[in-house]
């Protein structure tokens, strides 16, 4: 039983390392990382945009758990690092982003605007909001015994 040996070109070498780091990194191998390319129809899992450095996307995984999470550009791989994939710093990024976007301003102003109407047709406090517990009790005891 003879097998084929592979030349050891340049681009069988990196084929060869890409195989084994692939494995070893992230436990999947060529026909895993083909079918996540496919699922995500060969681009980012972020920006929707194919690789635009020329390299092959990169495998996202958490880094607690190792479990791989998709694919990503260069950019979008390095933004989430510079996250250290805390969720709620991401969202507040996001949100810095949105209010400072046209549409989010506006949006802004139309919630300003509503708060200030609504303000501004309050109805009075409840009854129980003015007048303290002992006080309405009182009142309740005054008009039974009448």
């Amino acid at each position: 039983m003879t097998s084929e040996v592979k030349p050891k070109t340049p681009a069988n070498i990196i084929k060869s390392v890409r195989r084994y780091q692939l494995k070893q990194r992230f436990g999947i191998d060529d026909k895993d990382y083909d079918l996540l390319l496919a699922i995500q129809g060969g681009k980012c899992a972020i920006c929707r945009k194919p690789c635009g450095t020329g390299r092959r996307l990169a495998v996202d995984h958490c880094h607690k758990t190792g479990a791989v999470r998709g694919l990503l550009c260069h950019r979008c791989n390095v933004g989430i690092g510079y996250f250290k994939d805390d969720h709620a710093v991401m969202r507040r990024a996001t949100e810095y982003l949105w209010k400072a976007s046209p549409e989010g301003a506006r949006a802004m102003s139309e919630r300003t605007e509503t708060a200030k109407r609504r303000k501004a047709q309050q109805v009075p406090p409840v009854f129980s909001q003015v007048y303290s517990d002992s006080e309405i009790l009182e009142a309740n005891l005054r008009r039974w015994k009448e």
